[in-house]
């Protein structure tokens, strides 16, 4: 008996989530969307879209270690900031620190959100260069890793 299965595109799992262009996103909507990846051992990493660490458990890497540990916050947060040839510089992402948004003006470079395979990935501009960032949490491990690569630029160094 011959078994026949459907060839998965790569499109079938890339979810894109809307996001408006070039920091039109208005303060409230920049925090309120958010994301959720698990590890298969009760561990995750979560964040908001813009990257903002808005609530407790927020962080690139929750790990769930045995009792009487729980979960712990492993890796809270990176700062990722662009720095290109000319010196100038530029944050990715926004922060949220003491209640409020702060260096928001990283997240107005944001002009893609999409999840492949059930990844969340960045898609920045500035100018003519793109940065893609992503987090891919590994299944059945403690393990993170955080990729950002450049995929159109101008002289940059990271």
């Amino acid at each position: 008996m011959a078994v026949t299965v459907d060839a998965v595109q790569l499109d079938d799992l890339v979810h894109r989530i809307a996001w408006p262009a070039n920091g039109a996103a208005k303060r409230d909507a920049i925090i309120s969307r958010e994301w959720l990846v698990t590890n298969g051992l009760g561990g995750y990493a979560s964040g908001t879209v813009a990257g903002a660490i808005t609530r407790r458990y927020h962080a690139l890497l929750i790990a769930a270690l045995p009792a009487p540990l729980g979960r712990v916050a492993m890796l809270n947060y990176l700062s990722e900031r662009l720095r290109f040839d000319d010196r100038t510089a530029f944050w990715l992402g926004a922060h949220y620190q003491s209640g409020r948004l702060a260096q928001v003006e990283g997240a107005e470079h944001l002009v893609e959100f999409r999840l492949e395979a059930g990844l969340p990935v960045w898609r920045y501009q500035i100018g003519a260069t793109i940065i893609e960032r992503a987090v891919i949490l590994l299944h059945g491990q403690n393990t993170v890793h955080a990729r950002v690569r450049r995929r159109h630029h101008r002289p940059a160094g990271l």
